[in-house]
């Protein structure tokens, strides 16, 4: 593995774990200080799937004067290196392009560009089922020596940025809603609910009544804007408001301030449960709450 290799390789890791904006140009500033490059900028091809392509723009440094160029299609044609690129699969470098432009807009856009103190960069298109979708480019102050493999490496960083920032867009637009403020004798009962507990089990574990337990899951459906016990368990764990339930640990729910009493709940719950011949008590909640769990993780996935 070459050094830029090792470098786009650690690059491509913190973008896949970037949330936001800032994470993104923090990782990508980091990769361009290390590989010798002055400025990087992503900028959105012809068939850019984003809803506003020119967002495109706000991921990278270059100078205003560069980067004006990109902000349509009609200007970014005087940029020599972006027409051979839109038709390349591969990473087109800046150098041995300059040196052979001719016509005069790409002339001046050259001029633009060294006056700029920009001596060489690579730009990397990406592409579509219909065509370029967007490019990331590298400036350098410093003529570029990048090998082939070295190419590749920052090929797959530019695809890695391009999906992040598609990810991190498209979350945007679907807000995560708020936590919904349940009481602790509420959140108990739902965390009993997703062990696979009955009402009657719950109330004998919490020492209340069955009643009295089904008053607080109604209570936190209600607050939800759910319909029944298991909804609520759901979509308080996609909440966060509860943890999912560890395997073989039925009585991890009692509160710090009623332990003893809880406990003793526990014991005569568990004496109840022997008296009663019920066994198969563990393995039902087991199997309820693994499928509980199940749904809720499913139902965040739609949520991300």
């Amino acid at each position: 593995m070459t050094k830029v290799q090792n470098i786009a390789s650690c690059a491509i890791e913190e973008l896949r774990r970037a949330r936001n904006d800032f994470q993104i140009m923090e990782a990508m500033a980091r990769l361009v200080a290390l590989i010798d490059c002055s400025n990087f900028q992503m900028a959105p091809g012809p068939f850019c799937p984003l809803p506003s392509p020119d967002e495109l723009l706000d991921f990278g440094n270059f100078d205003a004067p560069h980067r004006k160029f990109y902000i349509s299609e009609t200007s970014a044609l005087c940029d020599p290196v972006r027409k051979i690129a839109l038709n390349f699969t591969g990473s087109v470098g800046w150098r041995k392009v300059f040196m052979e432009a001719k016509n005069p807009s790409e002339r001046n856009f050259i001029n633009e560009i060294r006056g700029l103190g920009i001596k060489d960069g690579l730009t990397i298109p990406i592409h579509g089922p219909i065509g370029c979708v967007a490019m990331l480019m590298f400036a350098s102050k410093q003529h570029l020596a990048l090998v082939s493999e070295d190419e590749e490496a920052l090929n797959l960083v530019a695809i890695t940025m391009l999906q992040r920032i598609k990810h991190i867009k498209a979350a945007a637009l679907f807000p995560k809603p708020a936590t919904t403020s349940l009481t602790m004798r509420e959140i108990e009962c739902l965390g009993w609910v997703l062990e696979g507990k009955t009402n009657w089990e719950i109330g004998v574990l919490m020492g209340v009544a069955a009643r009295t337990v089904q008053f607080h899951l109604a209570n936190s459906a209600r607050k939800m804007g759910v319909h029944n016990r298991i909804q609520s368990a759901v979509r308080a764990l996609v909440e966060g408001v509860i943890l999912p339930p560890a395997p073989n640990e039925t009585y991890k729910h009692f509160s710090a301030n009623n332990s003893q009493s809880q406990c003793k709940s526990a014991t005569h719950c568990q004496s109840a449960f022997a008296k009663m011949e019920y066994t198969q008590i563990g393995d039902v909640a087991a199997n309820k709450s693994f499928r509980l769990v199940e749904m809720a993780l499913k139902a965040q996935e739609t949520l991300i």
